[in-house]
């Protein structure tokens, strides 16, 4: 089993494109991004990171209402 650096946690559709809310397993940290890598080992043009509260507050005012992804 291969180690994945980034877990996608929530994701949502927006007019401007896909968002991924992910957590960064090796820094415990949240980042929400426009892409994740397929392995899971790479995220792309990321918006916002830091702590969970931080990154939800982002999350809501980008998303709205969010859908979790299990």
């Amino acid at each position: 089993m291969n180690y994945q650096p980034y877990t996608i946690r929530m994701t949502k559709d927006t007019p401007t494109g896909m968002r991924y809310l992910v957590r960064c397993n090796h820094t415990n940290k949240w980042a929400i991004c426009s892409w994740v890598g397929s392995t899971g080992a790479a995220i792309g043009n990321p918006e916002c990171q830091g702590k969970y509260e931080y990154v939800m507050k982002k999350w809501h005012k980008l998303v709205g209402k969010y859908v979790r992804m299990t």
